[in-house]
């Protein structure tokens, strides 16, 4: 028997290996073709242009800034809790802003009406009705937006309506009844007012009661980083320039998957994002863990600059749901009584969400986001306690409308996130659920002029 030469045996198994790559590089690059072609109905070798996210900012990010005193993106407030720092984030071609008042608007409030012409609609709530706002100011002409829909009744025909946005990410009651009650007491004029909430309610109020502070107040995991940075804690701090640079990777992986022109390209970026996603959402509960532990432990002589009164106990998670859902009705009533008295309508939406189990069919990229999520749980629990109240408050005359079951009709993606917020087309049908809703009940009441 011949015995070849090495270089010659190694040859031919160099090849095999070399064509057996290319093969497998071919096969993955045909797998994530149809991937995105069937997932995001675009053919991957045609470059589609980035467009600026209309996300609310993260409360517990740090900004690129050097200086820590300039950094922080949230302010304390003294009536609303916390809003964004002022300045914090513009956009030129739409306008919109930080505004004077820590709001993501075109304009700073008051806002006063420049003609008799003009129709102001205010939206309240948390991070998804901040978004709601931003979509009606990145492009007020569309079709799909609430200014456009509304515009179909005669006596919006030919006005001129502005969307002011007082919507922050985290709000939850009483924040949306003491800012509208501020508002309204510096001259604020609404001729109609949309509250969209109920997540956050359920989803933050157990983070407060296992730090042993009441549901009522505002976010623990929106103010409790802030408290931790003024009493100058050097691991909350150490931890939040952590979060801050995996958010910062975030940031930039988007624009790189929408910018690939190869399958393997938005393979490489998909995987990189999974990580971080994971990461991200790591790094924010052993965060919260950590400082509810330090809240929860603390004692009432303890030196802060901020004075928040504790609990004694941990509530029960029953009992503690429950304070959360009778004070966000008692506060839509108020809102509503305010509202009636001035004779503006109201109109309140309970916000859907992926957590609260309902006929809807998942799509496979909302299955993997959504897979492990801390509200999962208290959304779960809580969310039948909310609509429960449904029917009672319609009795009182509020028009209370339940959104939970409107994204079931499609299986597409609309879910962004492992949180409770919606990409686009998730948007859209919120938006023409809202729009709809409104324009039914109007044109049954003929209550605004």
């Amino acid at each position: 028997m011949i015995k070849l030469p090495l270089k010659k045996q190694i040859k031919p198994l160099l090849t095999i290996g070399l064509v057996n790559l290319i093969l497998v590089l071919i096969g993955t690059e045909a797998v994530f073709f149809l991937f995105v072609l069937f997932t995001e109905k675009r053919i991957i070798y045609f470059q589609r242009q980035y467009i600026l996210p209309k996300e609310s900012l993260s409360f517990t990010e740090l900004s690129q800034n050097q200086s820590k005193n300039e950094s922080i993106i949230v302010r304390f407030h003294p009536f609303f809790g916390y809003v964004l720092k002022p300045g914090v984030y513009s956009h030129e071609l739409s306008g919109l802003k930080v505004n004077n008042y820590g709001f993501f608007s075109p304009y700073d409030y008051p806002y006063i009406k420049t003609h008799s012409n003009q129709i102001i609609i205010g939206i309240f709530g948390g991070s998804v009705a901040s978004d709601f706002s931003v979509n009606e100011t990145i492009d007020p002409s569309h079709p799909r937006t609430l200014i456009q829909k509304i515009k179909s009744l005669p006596q919006f025909e030919n006005k001129e309506i502005i969307v002011l946005n007082f919507a922050n990410g985290g709000y939850k009651q009483p924040q949306q009844l003491l800012i509208l009650s501020y508002f309204l007491s510096i001259g604020q004029e609404f001729d109609l007012v949309i509250n969209i909430d109920g997540f956050n309610e359920i989803a933050l109020s157990p983070f407060n009661n296992q730090a042993k502070l009441d549901v009522t107040l505002p976010s623990f995991q929106h103010f409790q980083p802030l408290i931790s940075l003024v009493n100058g804690d050097l691991s909350a701090i150490i931890s939040l320039g952590e979060m801050m640079k995996t958010q910062e990777k975030l940031s930039q992986i988007n624009p790189k998957i929408n910018q690939c022109n190869f399958g393997l390209c938005y393979a490489k970026n998909l995987i990189i994002k999974q990580h971080l996603s994971q990461n991200y959402q790591q790094q924010v509960s052993a965060f919260d863990r950590q400082q509810i532990r330090k809240q929860s432990t603390a004692s009432n002589k303890e030196n802060s600059l901020i004075s928040i009164p504790k609990k004694s106990e941990v509530l029960e998670d029953k009992v503690a749901i429950n304070q959360a859902v009778n004070n966000w009705v008692e506060s839509s009533l108020m809102m509503s009584h305010l509202l009636s008295m001035r004779q503006i309508p109201y109109f309140h939406f309970i916000q859907p969400n992926q957590h609260y189990p309902t006929q809807r069919i998942f799509s496979s990229e909302e299955k993997r986001i959504i897979r492990e999520s801390p509200y999962r749980q208290a959304a779960k629990n809580g969310y039948p306690l909310l609509i429960y109240q449904v029917e009672k408050m319609q009795k009182y005359g509020i028009n209370l409308f339940n959104a939970v079951k409107i994204l079931d009709e499609t299986s597409e993606t609309v879910y962004r996130d492992s949180c409770c917020h919606y990409n686009q087309l998730g948007q859209d049908i919120l938006t023409d659920y809202v729009a709809q809703s409104i324009l039914k009940n109007l044109n049954s009441s003929n209550n605004l002029n």
